[in-house]
């Protein structure tokens, strides 16, 4: 079987260390094409979130010195989604970066939890319903989810389940990695929480 990579472009690996990039050394990196719609995505995301919540948090995003985190793990991710893919990306890892750096994360979460679920109901509205009134963090995610519903609504409304099964995970247990009994629970954790914790 011929694998045909229509999106993306091999990175030639002289051009980068291995090491220093926490790559295997047998694995081939490829880089989306469309890096620039990436990189939009992800500066906007920033962008929005300084008008929605504030400052920053201090972290490095999906941006990198050489190689956008989302054109890298989606190589062939389709030209009419990366932008979005990284918007939504960036926007996560804002999220997790701010609880993780509260002293207490769980009282961080909170709001964002609130401001998610309140998305939630906002988004089984129909499309056109005014949320002028919500807050900025509800309006953020609103964008978000229409975008995502425009584009594909099917893999819109798993996205949307998965974010329910996230942030009641975390609500209810915040630390709960400790609490895995085996390799299989603690992969499951690992798989909702993406990684994050």
């Amino acid at each position: 079987m011929v694998v045909t990579h229509r999106y993306s472009r091999l990175i030639d690996p002289s051009v980068y260390s291995v090491a220093a990039e926490g790559l295997p050394g047998d694995i081939p990196l490829r880089v989306h094409r469309q890096v620039k719609l990436a990189d939009r995505g992800a500066f906007r995301a920033q962008r929005d979130w300084e008008r929605a919540v504030g400052p920053l948090p201090r972290y490095a995003g999906i941006m990198s010195r050489n190689y956008n985190f989302v054109a890298t793990c989606l190589p062939e991710g389709l030209p009419d989604r990366i932008e979005l893919s990284a918007y939504v990306t960036e926007t996560a890892f804002l999220l997790d970066d701010a609880i993780d750096a509260a002293e207490s994360p769980l009282a961080a979460a909170a709001p964002f939890m609130a401001d998610l679920f309140q998305a939630r109901l906002e988004l089984k509205k129909p499309l056109d319903t005014d949320i002028s009134g919500c807050t900025p963090v509800v309006k953020l995610v609103v964008g978000m989810g229409r975008a995502m519903l425009a584009t594909d609504t099917v893999m819109a409304r798993h996205a949307f389940q998965w974010v329910k099964k996230w942030a009641t995970q975390f609500m209810s247990h915040p630390d709960d990695s400790r609490a895995c009994l085996n390799f299989e629970e603690y992969l499951e954790y690992r798989r909702v929480n993406v990684s994050a914790g």
